[in-house]
């Protein structure tokens, strides 16, 4: 029996449904990756070669597209994927799909470095500012994600004002994987591990990281969006 028909199970045997499941915030903390250079330190040199004498709006823009880069390896690691071996589209897809990235960033990003690239023409000093603000936007927004990250919370039965049976999901950031606690009433209790390799993986960081931006549980929109999409795949009717 795989992870999904396991819980599938579960949540059959304690008559959990759509109509009375109800996600609650559990605990939070910081999500780290070690990296050599952070992307802090890029947006550093950003900033100083844009606002040198006389200011280089070529390394403004290659460090902000560090910076982004940087962040985005930071994220994919710290959430538990290995983007050593995710292209980097690959790992923009990823990072979109678990809802912590909006692409039209990266899109006004990357704009001035393919200008370089591609028509060998430098960036005016507008497009360079633009690049390097809107990595700080970016550098700023997921690293707040990081840094205040829930990812505890359960999956309940509600009746009346009593909560009876749940499932609960906390992820492990030592492990980089879920864990999935099935506890019942009568006292039983399974406990599995789901990793990246799993379908449960995004959908569960998905719910995780909508929680981190929203800070206010099922009160929010994109909670309550991502909760029932994990509750439709695990097949929760």
């Amino acid at each position: 029996m795989n992870t999904i028909e396991t819980i599938r199970t579960f949540a059959a045997s304690i008559k959990l449904k759509q109509s009375n499941a109800y996600v609650e915030m559990g605990d939070g903390g910081a999500l780290t990756y070690k990296m050599d250079i952070p992307p802090a330190e890029f947006l550093y040199m950003a900033e100083n070669a844009l606002t040198g004498d006389p200011p280089n709006y070529v390394d403004a823009v290659s460090n902000a597209q560090r910076a982004v880069r940087s962040q985005i390896k930071y994220a994919i690691g710290a959430l538990g994927f290995d983007g050593q071996k995710l292209k980097i589209n690959q790992q923009l897809k990823l990072l979109e799909q678990v809802g912590l990235l909006a692409p039209r960033i990266l899109r006004k990003i990357s704009s001035p470095r393919n200008l370089m690239e591609h028509q060998y023409r430098k960036p005016s000093a507008e497009e360079a500012e633009d690049a390097v603000d809107l990595a700080a936007l970016f550098v700023e927004a997921t690293g707040r994600v990081m840094n205040l990250f829930w990812s505890g919370f359960s999956i309940q039965k509600k009746i009346g004002k009593r909560y009876e049976d749940r499932i609960f999901a906390k992820f492990l950031e030592a492990q980089r994987v879920f864990e999935i606690r099935l506890l019942a009433s009568q006292g039983k209790r399974t406990v599995i591990e789901i990793n990246s390799a799993d379908p449960l993986f995004i959908p569960l960081h998905k719910t995780a990281i909508a929680l981190s931006r929203e800070h206010s549980g099922h009160q929010s929109p994109a909670v309550s969006d991502s909760f029932f999409d994990l509750l439709d795949l695990i097949g929760i009717p």
